[in-house]
């Protein structure tokens, strides 16, 4: 059995929530600490017409929204899983990625591949958008894990992004 991988009970097609953030092209991010957290989002819209992913703890009920915002009608969750993670953009700010069942599919057999989550750098490319949005995820070879980096990954709260 591999050393990193999904909870039995956490399975899903492959949803279209793409990593968070991630812009156009290619995006060069280390995963920094191991980890991570599996997850449900829906969407979500405010009386004034625009919208926001809701994300919760999946194995927690589906949280109630505050008044005047409503799920969207007809959907059912997306399972989704957070990372802690840098880029080399901004390798000093720490940043929670959200990533479909497929992006963290390849994710996990890359760092089951290199033998650690943190042990490496990792290459996301993107394609396509909207509904249509893939990732393709690859890692480089292993490179020291700088210790600054713990310091970052303990500031980050996956909360962050379930509030």
């Amino acid at each position: 059995m591999s050393k990193y991988a999904l909870s039995e009970s956490f399975t899903a097609k492959n949803d279209k929530t793409p990593i968070l953030r991630f812009g156009a092209g290619t995006t060069r991010f280390r995963v920094i600490s191991d980890d991570f957290l599996e997850c449900l989002s829906l969407f979500c819209k405010t009386q004034d017409g625009k919208g926001y992913s809701k994300i919760w703890e999946a194995d927690d009920e589906q949280p109630d929204l505050p008044a005047g915002h409503a799920y969207e009608q007809g959907r059912k969750p997306k399972r989704v899983v957070l990372f802690k993670a840098i880029t080399d953009e901004e390798p000093v700010k720490g940043q929670i990625l959200v990533c479909n069942m497929d992006c963290t599919q390849q994710i996990l057999d890359e760092a089951n591949d290199q033998d650690g989550l943190t042990v490496c750098w990792m290459t996301a490319k993107r394609s396509g958008q909207g509904l249509q949005t893939t990732y393709r995820v690859k890692s480089e070879q292993s490179t020291a894990y700088d210790s600054s980096w713990m310091a970052i990954a303990d500031e980050l709260d996956f909360s962050e992004v379930m509030s």
